[in-house]
């Protein structure tokens, strides 16, 4: 049954003065359907995203990439997923990215980014920082067509300079599979 929902926690936001609102931070997984290590990594991680502590703390997007090869749900969404992998550079697989950056913890020596360094106090200190902003979404619609509108505000709490401020929206697609494939 695929199920669709509108992700608020796409957005990304790069600024530097603080307030007391509270923020969701951003993960993103980069794995495979054919991928003998991300099978081995991805339950430990989604244990860690979706225990009942995280979920005000933080949101997982997962992307299916080909390595080491493509799969049925890579090959129903190629373009988008190539676009992503080629904005962070992505080479291997899993690898993860917390709010824009590399998955924190990998020792000396360790594959930066590698998912399986991820641990409670990384997202227990990235939940802590502070946002400039509020933001809603209302009015969500899918047309007959299957698309989909909705209006999204975003209010600043606090005076802030800077111009790297980004606004990404993401519609994130959960499959749900009695068998997965790969």
């Amino acid at each position: 049954m695929k199920r669709l929902l509108l992700s608020a926690a796409a957005m990304t936001m790069l600024l530097t003065a603080a307030s007391a609102q509270q923020r969701l931070v951003l993960y993103e997984e980069f794995t495979g359907e054919n991928c003998p290590p991300c099978a081995s990594t991805n339950p430990a991680l989604d244990a860690l995203i979706e225990s009942p502590a995280n979920a005000s703390k933080i949101v997982k997007i997962c992307y299916q990439v080909p390595i080491p090869s493509g799969g049925p749900i890579y090959n129903e969404n190629t373009s988008d997923i190539q676009n992503r992998m080629t904005y962070y550079g992505v080479n291997f697989a899993p690898y993860g990215r917390m709010d824009g950056d590399d998955s924190p913890g990998a020792p000396a020596g360790g594959s930066v980014g590698h998912p399986a360094y991820l641990n409670q106090g990384h997202i227990n200190t990235a939940a802590a920082v502070s946002s400039n902003f509020t933001m809603s979404i209302s009015n969500p619609t899918v047309s007959s067509s299957g698309q989909m509108d909705a209006t999204i505000t975003v209010s600043a709490t606090n005076a802030f300079s800077g111009s790297n401020v980004k606004l990404r929206v993401a519609l994130v697609e959960t499959l749900n599979f009695t068998t997965p494939p790969g």
